[in-house]
């Protein structure tokens, strides 16, 4: 009984290097290259081992302890110690609707809003599509084609006049901001300053490029805001800490949360370097899920099911702050009450059943997306610098 009652210490097992596990798999694989077999090349152009120890984990990767845990909920951790946004698409084509859509959504487990409006609106027609949302309560953004600033002005003025606490009211601007004139950008910054949670979104959209290419794009977009925006009197401070990072995430699970990673360290490297004062927790990230449109998934659209809730997991775990998860059959057939209750509750079910909220950064320490974080950002750094 003294025998089975033991403590077993890890010092107990020998340790085992890399060269011995490989040597071993080398021999399982019998007459197979081990190369072309197990190792696989990504579009970054580096190679992707079949296992990953501690001889991996370099100086380079303890830079990353700067993100680790960054987004832990200490204020209030009965909420769970991640948090992010659960948040629905709205299509407004007529006010009550979409008003009614969004009381309900916010009812049944959404935490935020996301209205694509095809013109701005006016404070009124706000009243109308804001009716009873509690705007310090939830998040509320807004996806529009043209005319940013009469929105920015007129949401402003809506929540003034509601009485909303302006420090607490949260949500982002999406917009084309590569085709708006710098006087507009200017005036759109300044006024939103006396919103210092609601963000302005920069996104490059839906791409097939690599990862470390979309990331490079983004860091370069954010440079050339504070550039053309510091000739307007804002400074790198004003700007860095207003704008969010829009991505769309794809089906490729650890490299969407190492991309993630990745964006958060290297936003902040920038920050650093307008010496700015800003954390990796300052970085809104918004992420929004990939539908694919295929003769399978018009056959089966149920498939994107699946795929919505690995991509949702992985930027969870990467640490997105908002969350949207497309209906399954977005973009395949007319989209239902039922799809869109599905995709709201694929967030909620990954909080109150899987518990992705009670663990704050499962992917800190972990060999393969520690070293894959370090690979991404070094060659997005290197992709940017060519950029800027």
């Amino acid at each position: 009984m003294s025998d089975i009652n033991k403590k077993l210490n890890f010092s107990d097992f020998s340790e085992v290097d890399k060269e011995a596990w490989k040597q071993k798999i080398i021999a399982d694989l019998r007459d197979k290259d081990y190369e072309e077999s197990l190792v696989w090349q990504t579009k970054e152009g580096f190679d992707v081992q079949p296992f990953y120890d501690a001889s991996y984990i370099g100086e380079t990767e303890k830079n990353f302890s700067t993100i680790q845990n960054s987004l832990l909920n200490t204020e209030n951790p009965d909420f769970g110690y991640r948090y992010w946004y659960n948040t629905q698409k709205i299509e407004v084509d007529d006010l009550e609707t979409a008003n009614r859509i969004a009381l309900n959504a916010l009812e049944n487990g959404a935490e935020g809003l996301l209205f694509y409006l095809p013109a701005p609106l006016s404070t009124d027609n706000l009243a109308i599509l804001l009716k009873d949302v509690q705007l310090n309560f939830c998040s509320v953004s807004f996806h529009l084609k043209g005319l940013p600033e009469k929105l920015a002005t007129n949401y402003l003025a809506y929540i003034k006049a509601n009485g909303f606490d302006t420090e607490k009211v949260t949500g982002e601007l999406l917009c084309q901001f590569s085709e708006t004139d710098e006087a507009t950008l200017a005036a759109i910054f300044k006024g939103l300053q006396a919103l210092p949670q609601f963000k302005l979104q920069l996104s490059i959209g839906a791409t097939e490029v690599s990862y470390s290419e979309e990331t490079a794009d983004l860091l370069a977009e954010a440079v050339k805001l504070v550039e053309t925006l510091g000739e307007k009197g804002i400074s790198a401070a004003e700007v860095l800490k207003q704008i969010s990072i829009g991505i769309h995430l794809r089906n490729n699970y650890f490299f969407e949360i190492a991309r993630l990673r990745a964006l958060r360290f290297l936003f902040t490297e920038i920050a650093n370097q307008y010496t700015v004062a800003f954390k990796a927790s300052d970085l809104h990230i918004s992420a929004i899920t990939s539908i694919e449109i295929s003769e399978e998934t018009k056959e089966d659209p149920y498939l994107n099911m699946l795929s919505n809730t690995g991509q949702a997991m992985s930027g969870i775990i990467g640490g997105c702050n908002s969350l949207l998860i497309l209906p399954h059959n977005e973009g395949i057939e007319q989209s239902d009450a039922f799809s869109t209750h599905i995709a709201r509750n694929i967030s909620n079910i990954l909080k109150e059943e899987a518990y992705f909220d009670k663990v704050a950064d499962p992917a800190a320490g972990s060999y393969y997306l520690e070293h894959l974080t370090t690979q991404l950002a070094a060659k997005s750094w290197e992709l940017f610098q060519e950029l800027i």
